[in-house]
This record gives C-alpha cells, structure tokens and sequence, in this order.
C-alpha cells in the first residue's frame, strides 16, 4: 500500500524536538515506521531538516519555530496577524499536498490535524481517499459543521481518538475510534513507583495545574512538575503569578523541573507515587494518561473528556466527577471536585503495599492490552484496506 502522511497542526519538523510537546506527532511517526516494517510504501510531507526514516517530501520550508519562534509569534498583539503567518506557511503544505497527490498516484493520504477544515478543501482537489486522524475538539460545531458540508467529499474517512470526541464533531461521519498507542520499550514498567505525586504536561489552566498544586497542599505531599510554559500570555502571567510563586514558597515540596526531554520523561512516571491528571477541559484522548500507566504509575483525574474511556476506576487509578454538579459517572470517591482529588490521592497512599503494587500493574497490563503502537497500527491497517475495498 502506498501511502502518504502529513501533520497540519503544527509545522514542526517530524519527529518534532525531544523538548517539544506535540502530540499528534507521537501518533503518527510509530505509525508510519511501523507501518514500513510491514512492508508498506510509506511517504511523509514534511517540513525541511524533518529526519523520519521513511521516504520524504519536503515542503518548500524551513520549520516553522525556526523562522518565528514561539515567544516572537506570541508577542504579537493581533491574533489575527498571528494566525495569518502560520496560515502562510500552512499554504505551502496543502499546495505541496496538491502536488504529491498528482504525481506520485498514493492509494490513500493520512492527515493528522487537530480540526479538518483547510485540509477538506485540498482533499476535494485530488481523487485519492483522505483519512483525517481528529486530535482535538470542536468549539464551534454548528458553525463549523456549515463549512464542512460545503467541501465534502465521499472519499474523506475521519478517524477519532476517543469515542466522547465524537460528540463535538456532529457535523462529522466517523469510520472509526482509534486509541492512540504508545511505544512500549519507550515506558519501562516500574514495580515498585516512588513517593512523590506528578504533574506533566503544558503548564496551562486547562491542563489543570492549579488543581494539581492545590490537591497536593490539601493532601499533604509533594509534587514534581515538568512541562513546557504556554506561549499563550494570559497562560504565562497565570503560572508565573500564581502557580511559581506557590512553588517557591514550598519549601522543596513542590518541585519545578523544567521542560525535559521526551526520553526522560518516563523515569518521572517510573518513580511517582501517582499521576494527577485535573483537566478543565474536554480531553479528547490525553497521552499521560497511557504514559504514566504503562511505566505503572496510577492516574487521578476529573471525569472529563475521554478519561473513563481510558482510566479504570479503582483498577488503574481514580476518577473523579469535577463538581456536584457535573457528574459523570457512579465513581468509587463520592467527593467531587478537589475534594475528591484529595480523597484518591490519599487512599493511593493508605494503600496496603500489596495493594499498590497489584495497581501498578493493572496499569501495566491495561496499555499492554489496549494502547500499544503494535495495535493502534494494526487498526489503522484494517481500516485502510477496508476503505480501499
């Protein structure tokens, strides 16, 4: 099978930089290895300096964060500007998209975008079936849905993540719910785990990392934090104000220790107690999640987005309804809210050591079962060769 890749989300090189959070490329870079293990003939539309063992297509540029860095972008006072200089060079991968597709003839193309709006405008100009891997949400669905119907095509197949994404899209036919899937000889299983609480992920109020700082002084333990500022300033001016601040004070409780590599992120998961997840948002899939489980290390976290889809209640980890008046499923913490964070990370703790470590590796043997790469490919395999029946 011939088949071509590209991410739209981002213009990043691919695979992104190991100090980079990019989800959607930690998806679709082991599928398309994987995929050449198996014999297919795999191609990826990628921006300059990208270094994907596969055969590439190079966009006429460089990357974009190494033209504009993210500082200078957010700088930036008019969002509309902002967003118009990374349409540019958005442009040049949908007319390179344009191009490959006419002249190298691939049995179908597989887009990874966080919402298909530009991107159905290009499929509609070639004859080759579109997959769009969907890794976000849509926030504006009625309005969004219009635009949609006005470039559809029969051979555009969407792929969510989740089944609860699903929800936001209604404007959208869905082919399938692909869990994303990890490396596994990435995420070593650690056993035993450690005693410090984790935080990971963009340091964002959606992210939850003011809930998790605010769990971890009502409980009573302490916290590592790793992850990357947001270049979003209202972002910034939070954590710098509010969530340093509370770190400095702590008196080593609370440790912030940068943004680190994509390597050494498991050993964080590998000697953490827990891992509390407090999102405010709806997480359409949330990859620490299988992260932190596939190293053992249980998850906490509010009963949004997809976490009951992937987190078992009291098997893996505990799931908490974020409020009395958003609740989402009969969980064994009756407490809501920060309340009930506080509940489950203390009966993580008052666990019996047996107890624990049969957690733990419940944790284990739920990625091994569900959220491995090996599998997420094989899915993805089905479903292309279902599409070109």
């Amino acid at each position: 099978m011939k088949i071509l890749f590209t991410n739209i989300s981002d213009i990043q090189p691919i695979p992104p930089p190991e100090d980079l959070i990019r989800a959607d490329a930690n998806v679709s870079v082991p599928l398309a290895l994987i995929l050449k293990k198996r014999g297919h003939d795999v191609f990826f539309l990628c921006p300059k300096s990208s270094t994907i063992k596969v055969k590439k297509i190079f966009t006429s540029t460089n990357p974009f964060r190494s033209i504009i860095s993210g500082n200078e972008l957010y700088s930036i006072a008019n969002p509309s500007l902002r967003t118009t200089m990374i349409m540019s060079l958005q442009m040049d991968i949908y007319l390179r998209l344009i191009e490959a597709c006419r002249k190298e003839k691939f049995d179908l193309v597989h887009v990874h975008t966080n919402n298909p709006l530009a991107e159905l405008i290009v499929a509609k100009e070639v004859d080759t079936p579109f997959v769009f891997t969907v890794h976000g949400i849509c926030l504006y669905p009625e309005l969004e849905s219009r635009l949609k119907k006005l470039f559809r095509k029969k051979e555009n197949y969407f792929v969510s993540i989740s089944n609860y994404q699903r929800k936001s899209y209604p404007g959208l036919k869905f082919t399938k719910t692909i869990y994303n899937g990890l490396e596994l000889a990435r995420f070593p299983f650690s056993a035993k785990g450690g005693n410090n609480l984790l935080f990971t992920g963009r340091l964002k109020k959606t992210k939850g990392i003011g809930e998790a700082v605010e769990v971890v002084e009502k409980a009573q333990k302490k916290l590592d934090i790793i992850g990357a500022f947001s270049m979003e300033e209202l972002d910034r001016n939070y954590v710098q104000d509010r969530i340093m601040e509370k770190v400095k004070r702590s008196e080593g409780k609370i440790k912030y220790h940068g943004t680190v590599k994509r390597s050494e992120v498991p050993s964080f998961y590998g000697r953490s107690k827990a891992t509390v997840f407090p999102i405010q948002w709806e997480e359409p899939f949330g990859l620490v999640m299988i992260e932190s489980m596939a190293c053992g290390t249980p998850v906490v976290a509010f009963a949004r987005g997809s976490v009951p889809e992937i987190v078992k209640d009291g098997q893996t980890g505990f799931i908490v309804n974020s409020s009395p008046k958003d609740v989402r499923g009969n969980w064994l913490i009756k407490k809501t809210g920060i309340a009930g964070m506080v509940e489950a990370v203390k009966r993580i703790y008052g666990m019996p050591k047996k107890d624990y470590l049969e957690l733990r590796e419940n944790c284990r043997a739920l990625v091994e079962e569900k959220f491995t790469a090996e599998r997420m490919v094989s899915e993805y395999e089905k479903t292309y060769n279902e599409i070109l029946i």
